[in-house]
């Protein structure tokens, strides 16, 4: 009985001793196998540059666009614009400097564009206007990546703002003297304006100071007769009342002098 019990027990040993050993094995566990690749992924989107088709809409100080520096106001609502990007017209095509791209959920962008350059704050561009100031403007337009700008019907159009005023001053074919412009004014136009971004108005100041067109240097300033004129041209507040103001001399006598 003592020998097989020995004998017993010297098995159990031996198979707890393999089953530790096995179990503190410091072998390397064989990777698995590799996770198969997606069959079928999204591919990347592809970034969409804006593009804007324009025209002009009237003939002014600018009659094309040749490397035309414009500015174009960015918003994500009709009523508020928070950006204002720099682009360039040439012909009838814009484009942005830097580019400038549709957003990929094809969320929409609300654009205005303006020229000349001026000081933005709160949603208005202001300008001092000095008879050669030239103000163009568009309306506002939405587009988005399934609506894209450069694929709708309306092109985006810009509109002079300002009335072009041409002033010649000489003497009728039946008056044989000589005179000689000592001053030409111009009165009713504001100098100051404000394009609101909202709503695409142009508004102006209420003063409206005098706009000198020709003041003589000399006592005998410019010479006025039936072959030699003046000829001026201004971009003054459209729909308003203007005052023009003229002083022809003769002989240097203000008493002779013509005032209309």
């Amino acid at each position: 009985m003592t020998k097989i019990r020995d004998i017993l027990l010297y098995v159990v040993a031996i198979g707890s001793f393999s089953v530790l050993s096995c179990c503190k094995s410091d072998d390397p566990v064989p990777p698995g196998p590799p996770t198969p690749p997606d069959p079928d992924p999204d591919p990347p989107v592809a970034a969409v540059p804006i593009r804007l088709h324009t025209q002009l809409m009237s003939r002014s100080i600018i009659e094309s666009f040749d490397s035309t520096a414009l500015y174009i106001a960015k918003g994500n609502s009709p009523a508020q614009y928070d950006e204002i990007w720099e682009a360039v017209a040439t012909g009838h095509e814009i484009r942005f400097v830097p580019e400038r791209y549709y957003p990929a959920d094809s969320s929409e962008v609300y654009l205005t564009g303006y020229y000349p350059k001026g000081t933005v704050k709160d949603g208005l561009v202001e300008y001092h206007l000095d008879g050669e100031t030239d103000i163009i403007t568009t309306m506002a337009q939405s587009g988005s990546l399934m609506n894209p700008f450069d694929r709708q019907d309306s092109l985006f159009s810009f509109s002079h703002q300002l009335s072009l005023l041409k002033i010649t001053v000489r003497l009728a074919e039946n008056r044989p003297e000589t005179y000689y412009l000592k001053f030409a004014g111009l009165e009713g136009s504001s100098r100051e304006a404000w394009l609101e971004l909202s709503s695409g108005e142009l508004l102006f100041g209420t003063e409206a100071p005098k706009l000198v067109l020709y003041e003589a240097e000399t006592e005998t300033g410019m010479e006025i007769s039936t072959e030699s004129t003046f000829n001026s041209s201004l971009l003054v507040q459209p729909r308003t009342e203007l005052t023009v103001d003229i002083v022809l001399t003769r002989d240097n006598n203000p008493e002779h002098d013509l005032s209309y």
